[in-house]
């Protein structure tokens, strides 16, 4: 969270809790015809469908025009990052363990066989530039799962026998739509836009002040979830990753710019990793809404079911060969087989600005793209 925005959390804080329950039974579509009778905000959602939010390709554009413009902008002397989570904490590889004797919900895509695979996962900062440890932001666990059987969502990815599932430190996404998306990346952007766009948009102050984590001490003591929603087969879901045993870790007085990269080679240098992979799945489309990420899925409703584990064993990560590999890796939520497509309107977006990204990436790097095959070292 910007340095400048601190002085106006107080301010923001009080506004948005007192704001916050009228906010979230507002309609998310309040730009759309509500003359139209078959609408689903005339007639309701129905459980495990998705729905076209209104304009979404002009706002799709839009954030796919954003994120070059931020490409542009995060660079440093190792050349252009990511439009988000540019800065990236480490490379583990590790495997993927699929649970035994799984009900047959949850028994879909990767999942439906009791098998191990080889993963490669991505932990990283949730900004765009690259800066300290220490500034309040998002953290990220993304893995990449190898030789997936399955139909690639994406007609250019048909040979791929990979899977990605991307998530952050929060059970939550920070707006309710891809408008409300674009306009806090542009507001974040630009330190002077963040406090109004945070008073008119109170759901937002809300969740970044009371459901972002603001003391990390480890990457590896973190829960994260997927934010948005996928496919579970024919179930709405959305997936989660837990540390299988290491309790929650403060961050360090005097925390270098670097603590979290510094505690991930000391941890991994002493002991394996490990995260259970967990998934909910939807059961009333209205308290669990796919079109709004911004509402929690409660687990009294949609409880989480173990559906594998992910062991990363004890290793060094700061090679020039992992590291040229974890630069160049692209995670994408559409990477993905038919039973795990991503779903709802800021999903969506996420396909065509995750492809522009790393293209954009690839051609000002002046280095080609080309999706890892798990014997990389």
């Amino acid at each position: 969270m910007n340095k400048i925005f601190k002085p106006f959390l107080p301010l923001v804080g009080v506004v948005s809790l007192i704001l916050n329950p009228a906010c979230k039974s507002r309609n998310q579509n309040e730009t759309a015809d509500k003359s139209d009778p078959n609408a689903w905000w005339n007639v309701g959602p129905e459980i495990n469908k998705e729905y076209p939010f209104p304009n979404e390709d002009k706002w799709n554009k839009e954030f796919v025009d954003f994120i070059r413009g931020e490409i542009t902008k995060n660079k440093t002397v190792k050349g252009f990052h990511r439009g988000f989570h540019g800065k990236g904490q480490a490379c583990l590889k590790g495997t993927l363990t699929v649970e035994k004797n799984l009900p047959a919900d949850y028994r879909q895509g990767v999942f439906a066989e009791e098998k191990t695979l080889n993963i490669l996962s991505r932990f990283s900062n949730g900004n765009g530039p690259i800066n300290a440890d220490t500034v309040v932001q998002p953290r990220g666990l993304s893995i990449k799962i190898f030789d997936v059987k399955g139909t690639q969502v994406l007609p250019t990815r048909a040979a791929a026998t990979t899977q990605d599932f991307l998530a952050v430190n929060s059970p939550v996404f920070p707006a309710r739509n891809i408008q409300e998306f674009v306009e806090l990346s542009k507001a974040q952007a630009d330190p002077k836009l963040l406090p109004g766009f945070l008073l008119t948009h109170p759901n937002t102050a809300f969740i970044l002040l009371t459901k972002l984590e603001k003391d990390v001490g480890s990457l590896l003591s973190v829960r994260y979830w997927s934010g948005g929603a996928v496919m579970w087969g024919k179930r709405a879901a959305k997936f989660s990753f837990a540390p299988c045993a290491l309790a929650r870790v403060k961050q360090p007085l005097g925390a270098s710019d670097e603590f979290l990269t510094d505690d991930l080679r000391t941890r991994m240098a002493a002991s394996d990793a490990c995260f259970n992979f967990f998934v909910q799945l939807q059961t009333n489309p209205i308290f669990e809404p796919v079109e709004d990420p911004s509402i929690e899925w409660a687990e009294s409703a949609a409880p989480s079911q173990l559906v594998g584990k992910m062991v990363f064993p004890k290793q060094g990560f700061e090679s020039n060969e992992r590291k040229e590999l974890c630069e160049q890796a692209a995670f994408n939520p559409w990477q993905s087989i038919a039973d795990h497509k991503p779903i709802g309107n800021i999903m969506r977006s996420r396909r065509a600005a995750y492809i522009e990204s790393t293209a954009e990436r690839s051609r000002l790097n002046k280095i080609p793209t080309a999706e890892p095959t798990g014997n990389e070292k």
